[in-house]
């Protein structure tokens, strides 16, 4: 039986915001829940008024599937950062309880917020991308939703010219299928659009090469995946419907769309 998660993403600038602890100072200490998850503060739309919906924050390692007990290697990146960036995560359960643990990197911090485990910035950067891990919950803890809030400012000190993104997207609990079924229905690797101009292939079982091909059989690149999760960018590519097909053992071809 599929379970449904639901993975909510906001960004929005920095500026003024508690959310990212002043970055004027890089403070981390900040015990205040921005991520816009039920009973938290709210998110950075609270303070600031420019939305652009669509693609500028990308959240790779997790594709739709999640499995018990696995653990998940996370990488946020602000497509557009700003001078200064920073974020905030939680996953919990229908409850509103967190679920699974989080595992800060190098470069950030997990707190406990009002009893809520969250992953956040340990200061402010220039950068654009942390890395971080979450373990899944040992068995089916229902309904889960991830959480985040990403943030970007243009350093001019006040709400004006930063930007606030708003994506969402489902994910399915992984299904049990019994080990016949898996012989007859495997696959080498399963792709995902993560924005209009970026593709993730996740479940690639060796190193090998694949070719972007158009709905009308014309290849249109090569490109190198490695084992494991791989990121594509498909911004060269015209609106239309291609293929990325596999050239060794399965020769599987995985369709998708370029909005």
């Amino acid at each position: 039986m599929k379970k449904t998660f639901t993975l909510t993403l906001f960004t929005c600038s920095l500026a003024g915001m508690a959310l990212l602890l002043s970055f004027s100072n890089g403070n981390n200490n900040n015990l205040v829940d921005f991520t816009g998850a039920p009973s938290s503060s709210g998110t950075c739309a609270n303070c600031h008024s420019m939305l652009t919906s669509g693609s500028g924050l990308t959240l790779a390692g997790i594709g739709t599937d999640y499995k018990p007990d696995s653990t998940y290697n996370l990488t946020l990146t602000i497509d557009q950062p700003g001078a200064t960036n920073g974020f905030q995560l939680t996953i919990i359960d229908a409850s509103g309880n967190s679920v699974g643990t989080l595992t800060p990197g190098s470069d950030n911090v997990v707190k406990s917020i009002n009893g809520r485990s969250l992953v956040q910035h340990g200061s402010a950067k220039s950068g654009d991308s942390w890395d971080f891990t979450w373990q899944a919950p040992a068995s089916d803890a229902g309904q889960l939703s991830i959480y985040m809030s990403g943030n970007a400012a243009n350093g001019n000190g006040g709400t004006s010219g930063d930007q606030i993104y708003n994506l969402s997207q489902t994910l399915d609990l992984e299904n049990n299928t019994s080990t016949a079924n898996i012989t007859a229905q495997r696959v080498e690797a399963r792709l995902f659009p993560i924005s209009n101009e970026r593709l993730q292939v996740v479940d690639v079982q060796q190193n090998q090469t694949a070719v972007i091909v158009s709905l009308e059989g014309r290849i249109i690149r090569q490109v190198n995946l490695v084992k494991g999760v791989n990121t594509l960018s498909i911004q060269d590519l015209s609106k239309g419907y291609y293929f990325l097909k596999l050239e060794k053992e399965t020769q599987q071809a995985m369709a998708f769309v370029k909005p």
